[in-house]
Formats: structure tokens, sequence, C-alpha cells
């Protein structure tokens, strides 16, 4: 088959007449690029790219005459298609990868996003996160990646059930709306239900848990333990949309983690002897630096600052 495909794209790409060729050649022309910047180009490196750019330049001045190495990386990519085209057609489960093109939304610390997804779901991104997902969804199922922490509101398609993954957990509806938080360095990963039913799966053990709304589960990054939260204040959940924050016996260190994550600024706190200090605090459209100054009072502590870095001392 390599073989028969390398005669038709030679032919046609030589300037002769080749139905097979030119439809396989048409097919790759005319979707192989994106001008979207946040689009990340899957199948092929930059050294390939930079090739593929030249052999297309030389088609639209009709300059035909290439060389073998040339047609070979066109070839050897036009193969690749072809068999991403049948993989997609046959693996339609896997919606994530289904895309040779696959979207990408990047938050940095201190900075949030909105996403509207093809299907009408509408994702809000936190500080310092990143969201992948297909410019489509098409097969059985709607998936996307997340790291960091979002909120979901995810348009109701009980045919296509949507999956969002992270690096400890697969999270499954079909419509609801609920909250994620997976920054991969932070103690736990979690997600918190406002509406709807949601199934979480752990990625390490298998075990599947159901959650109704005012319900969140946890899953440790050392351990990969999973714990179920019930009575959750439905207030709480996703507040950070509305820029509060909200801490429930929540370790001194991850709440300065989620702080520094939310307003793009960096905390030191280094007395070992309270590291395991547990705080509840809600802190409603606070400025940094009345966040910083409730927190040290709370320790009994003073703090100091330099532009975006503040230092807590007790």
């Amino acid at each position: 088959m390599t073989d028969n495909l390398h005669k038709s794209v030679k032919t046609f790409l030589e300037g002769n007449f080749s139905e097979e060729g030119e439809k396989i050649w048409n097919s790759w022309f005319q979707n192989s690029n994106s001008n979207d910047q946040n689009d990340l180009i899957i199948t092929s490196p930059t050294n390939l790219q930079k090739e593929i750019k030249f052999i297309k330049r030389r088609k639209n001045n009709y300059l035909f005459s290439i060389n073998t190495i040339q047609l070979q990386i066109a070839a050897t990519l036009l193969v690749f298609l072809s068999m991403g085209t049948w993989w997609i057609s046959t693996n339609q489960s896997n919606t994530f990868l289904s895309s040779f093109f696959c979207k990408k939304t990047e938050t940095r610390f201190g900075q949030k996003e909105i996403v509207i997804l093809s299907d009408g779901s509408i994702i809000h991104l936190n500080s310092g996160s990143v969201l992948k997902y297909p410019k489509n969804f098409s097969g059985a199922t709607r998936e996307v990646y997340l790291e960091g922490e979002a909120f979901f509101e995810v348009a109701k398609d009980k045919k296509h059930p949507f999956i969002i993954h992270t690096s400890k957990m697969d999270t499954k509806v079909i419509g609801t709306s609920f909250n994620i938080r997976a920054y991969p360095n932070h103690r736990i990963q979690e997600v918190s239900v406002l509406t709807g039913k949601v199934s979480v799966s752990s990625i390490d053990n298998n075990k599947k848990i159901a959650l109704l709304p005012g319900q969140k589960i946890t899953v440790s990054n050392q351990d990969n333990t999973l714990k179920t939260h019930n009575d959750i204040n439905k207030i709480t959940i996703g507040a950070w949309r509305n820029n509060i924050l909200v801490f429930e016996n929540t370790p001194i260190n991850e709440l300065i983690e989620n702080i520094e994550i939310n307003y793009g600024i960096e905390v030191e706190f280094n007395n070992n002897s309270s590291k395991n200090i547990q705080i509840s605090a809600r802190f409603v459209e606070l400025d940094p630096d009345q966040i910083i100054n409730i927190l040290s009072k709370t320790i009994n502590g003073s703090f100091t600052k330099d532009e975006n870095r503040y230092v807590i001392k007790l």
C-alpha cells in the first residue's frame, strides 16, 4: 500500500493525472494547516513541517519537480494521516485523541478564563490551569483533560457522556455542574458537585464513586487514598469564580498555595512547627494585602512585602 501511495502522490505532484494521488493530496493539503495559535500540532515535528511547507509552496507555483527525500517525507505524513483517519473511524470512543489538532487553553497565575466548547458546555478555568479539548466533539463520548482547577457547566447529552481526565481520576457526567481541583503539586485532587450526578473513578486503583449535589471526593496525590465528604455547603462550590476563596480545615501550606495561584503572588512561610496548622476561612473579594494580613494575624504573626512577594513571620 505504501508503494502505491508513493506512486500516486508522485504522479500527481509531477503534473500527471492521478485521481487517487490528487484526492489524497487535496484532502491533506486543505486540512493540514491551522491559523489558531492555541492549536497543538500532534502529527509531526518542526523539521517535517518545514519540509512540507516547502513542498506545498512548490505546488502552489505549479513547480512539481520534487526530490526523493521530500516526496518520502510528504508520503510518510500522508500515510500517517490516512492511518489516523482510519483509527478515528474505528475508535470513536476515545474522542480526546480523535483529532490531529487539539485545542489548549492555559491560564497564568492570577488569571482566569472562560472556555465554551463545541457542544455548548461552559468551563470556568481558574489560575495556573491547563485545559485540553478537541475543536469538535465526535464519537461516543466528549472528553477533555484538565490540570489545575475548573468549574464545569456541562451541556446535557445522554448519548454522549462527558469525561474529564486528570492525573489521578476520571470524572464522568451527562449534564451537570461541578468543580474539579487537580493541581499536580497539591496534596489532594478533588471533585465537588453542585447539581446533577457525577461518577469519579480513580486511575490508580479503579475504584468508582458516585456523587450527588453537596458531596465531594478527594484523592491523595501521595498514596491515592479516596475519601468522600458529605454536606458540603453548595454556596462554596466554585466560589472562586466570584473572587471568593473558601477553606475548611485546610493546612496552612495548602491554603498559601491556593492564594499564590489565585492572585499570582509569592508567599514565603518557613516555620516548620506551624506547617500543620489547619485554617477555616472565607475571603470575599479581598486583595492580596488584606488576605495576607488576616492570615498573619490569625497565626499571631506579621508579614513584609516586596512587590509581589510576601514573607510571613511568627
